[in-house]
């Protein structure tokens, strides 16, 4: 019996061994299967050890709705559309054209009727802001027409600066897409131009400061008009540089309108 028992024994040791040999083999191959994270969830935790800590991925800060405007800026932006120019039919009619090629960007017409713009011409007479002294219209008979004949809300802006006239023309541009209009030869009474685009360093509507550093115009007078005998309008789709607006596009003086005078005039849309 004793000796029985002891192979008896030495058999279930050597049975156990292979069974404790195979269970450790089928461990790490469950674990190289799985991959670090399941040999470390096989793996004791116990004083002294600690498992590594992986840092969280860092979140990149999504695009604020200015920076997201501002990367796609392209430097320029403009409403001009085609067939859009209208002639003055005479010397008072600057501003009546400028209406019609106003109408024309807004709605996508195409109208350079001498009839309309005789219409528009007296109604901006008999609707401008300070009593009429020259036969022509001012900007608050400019902005009278505009809304008299369907082109939606627009005002005129009076400013202290050049630069501050092309800022706020420029926001209110992008804001509507919409044409604007702008007094020139300002310090001789005025003439009338149609702004259809501009150039800047930043978007206007990405916040913050911006400087326009072109515009683009068209004015009645072009192609054959002038002014002092020398030709003074840009045509259709024309870009105007700075050096030529310093020239051009002045601060306004007329006696009958003191509020106005010094001041650069534009009409915008609200």
């Amino acid at each position: 019996m004793g000796h029985t028992g002891v192979a008896v024994n030495a058999r279930a040791r050597v049975h156990r061994a292979y069974r404790a040999v195979a269970i450790c083999l089928a461990i790490l191959l469950a674990a190289s299967l799985a991959g670090p994270l399941a040999s470390l969830a096989m793996m004791p935790i116990g004083p002294g050890w600690a498992a590594p800590i992986t840092p969280a991925p860092t979140a990149t800060p999504s695009a604020s709705p200015s920076q997201q405007r501002q990367a796609g800026w392209s430097g320029s932006y403009s409403v001009y559309r085609k067939r859009t120019f209208a002639v003055q039919v005479n010397d008072f009619t600057c501003v009546a054209a400028s209406v019609q090629m106003m109408l024309n960007t807004i709605k996508g017409t195409h109208n350079h009727s001498t009839r309309q713009q005789k219409k528009i011409w007296h109604y901006a007479q008999a609707n401008s802001y300070y009593p009429v002294s020259d036969n022509g219209a001012d900007v608050g008979g400019w902005v009278a027409a505009l809304q008299h004949w369907g082109a939606g809300s627009y005002y005129f802006d009076v400013s202290n600066t050049m630069a501050a006239a092309l800022r706020d023309a420029a926001v209110q541009m992008r804001k509507t897409h919409k044409p604007v209009g702008i007094i020139v030869w300002g310090t001789h009474g005025g003439h009338a131009w149609v702004m259809t685009g501009f150039t800047s360093d930043h978007d206007p509507l990405a916040g913050g400061s911006f400087t326009v550093t072109s515009i683009q115009a068209m004015g009645p007078l072009w192609p054959l008009g002038t002014i002092d005998g020398h030709s003074y309008d840009p045509g259709p789709k024309t870009w105007v540089g700075m050096a030529e607006l310093q020239r051009k596009f002045t601060a306004y003086y007329a006696p009958h309108s003191p509020e106005w005078v010094g001041k650069w005039l534009t009409v915008l849309p609200g």
